[in-house]
């Protein structure tokens, strides 16, 4: 069944060539990375010396999340590793060279055409190669596995969707899985939906999610105060975050701001995703009369005045989040997928979030199994939830804590992964 397989993609790849052509010629996002696709332009990939290499798969955005707390795991235990790191998305690509340091040489992955996938194998030489989440992709496998490579899944999961899809093809997908030689599951779900398809029990283990492998500081408490502080921020204040926000989610939340800061200890505190829209931010507020403060001036120790807070420089708001009563995620009201909304769960923060969070399916997965993420379709109903909770203190509260410890639950993942990795490459 499997070489019927083989033999159909590349029967189907021989009459798709023509077009694959043609669509390369055609637009520069079909045209990206079609080369590499093809198995060519990979002579750029030559090892140093006797180094270990990893080949790491990453699909597109979500996976290339897993990668990046993988290889910094990877590089602070063995730095002399070098690391491939291939992508299906010319999406996926743009952020994994932005995301992960230098040295990690970023591909486009080939097609899963047996011939194709033997060229790149030759080109990247592997030593081990690991597959992220649910990249399964037959030749790839059974190639890496007759040619003595070490095959591991990371960071593995399944939905019941799946599972029901991948039993009609039980017995092919059993011959898939068998290829690896270690698995990790983000859950002991995801785990047990793997076994009942086929694998093999003693190659698996549930290991969390690296994506939401996020470290706090060692004194979490001076920081809230710090932050206090620096920011006149008490007790009595409620305070709302918007972390990562898009062009058109700030004039969506002015409303909520005019109501809830009709109390007066009302504070909007504001992170733009790009720091180039803050001229743009600026203008909307001074032409709404809203004052605000920038967050560098307060820095620098000036008091803050207003219950607007621009948040107008890079790396503060994962922690900011400590000081927070209610955080919404950006990007989810506008079709930008979402950002991560366990950075704020890891303070024990319920995270509220509009209906576009297809990046960050899985997290939205994991605070809402625990009844503490709270999709809202608009803005309007945003203030509902807001003020549902502002009425019931106490149930927010153990709201709160549930996201905390689904969050705190994920920590130590990057560190279980990379040992099972180095393990099956040494």
């Amino acid at each position: 069944m499997y070489t019927l397989y083989q033999l159909g993609i590349s029967v189907l790849f021989i009459l798709l060539f023509p077009l694959l052509l043609i669509v390369g010629l055609i637009g520069k996002k079909q045209r990206a990375g079609i080369i590499q696709r093809l198995g060519f332009g990979l002579s750029h990939l030559s090892k140093k010396g006797d180094n270990k290499r990893l080949w790491m798969h990453a699909s597109s955005v979500g996976e290339v999340q897993a990668a990046r707390a993988l290889v910094n795991e990877i590089r602070r235990v063995d730095s002399k590793v070098e690391i491939v790191l291939s992508t299906m998305t010319p999406h996926g690509q743009e952020v994994a060279k932005e995301q992960l340091p230098n040295d990690v040489i970023c591909i486009m992955a080939p097609l899963d055409i047996p011939f194709l996938v033997t060229k790149t194998i030759r080109a990247v030489s592997p030593d081990i190669y690991v597959c992220l989440e649910t990249e399964l992709w037959p030749a790839i496998l059974r190639s890496l596995k007759k040619g003595g490579i070490p095959v591991v899944l990371m960071n593995g999961r399944m939905s019941v969707r799946s599972l029901v899809t991948y039993n009609y093809v039980k017995d092919f997908f059993k011959q898939v899985i068998g290829n690896f030689d270690k698995m990790a599951f983000i859950t002991k779900a995801d785990m047990k939906r793997y076994i009942r398809l086929g694998a093999d029990k003693e190659r698996t283990v549930v290991a969390g999610n690296v994506k939401y492998d996020l470290p706090l500081p060692t004194d979490c408490e001076s920081v809230v105060s710090a932050f206090r502080e620096l920011l006149d921020v008490g007790e009595e204040h409620e305070v709302f975050i918007s972390g990562s926000t898009h062009t058109g989610e700030e004039e969506q939340l002015l409303p909520l701001f005019r109501k809830f800061s009709e109390k007066g200890n009302f504070i909007w505190f504001i992170a733009p995703r790009h720091l180039e829209r803050l001229s743009n931010l600026e203008k909307m507020f001074e032409d709404e009369n809203i004052a605000f403060d920038r967050f560098t001036e307060l820095k620098k120790g000036a008091s803050r005045k207003n219950s607007v807070v621009l948040i107008d420089v890079m790396g503060e708001l994962s922690h900011l989040y400590s000081i927070a009563n209610y955080v919404f995620c950006g990007g989810s009201l506008v079709a930008k997928g979402g950002h991560n909304i366990i950075e704020a769960a890891i303070w024990d923060k319920g995270v509220f979030y509009g209906p576009s969070m297809y990046d960050y399916k899985d997290a939205v997965a994991l605070l809402e199994s625990a009844q503490a993420g709270f999709p809202v379709k608009d803005v309007e109903q945003l203030i509902e939830k807001i003020e549902y909770f502002r009425e019931n203190s106490a149930e927010y509260a153990t709201v709160c804590h549930r996201a905390g410890t689904i969050a705190h639950a994920q920590q130590g993942a990057a560190k279980k992964q990379v040992e099972i990795i180095l393990q099956q490459m040494n």
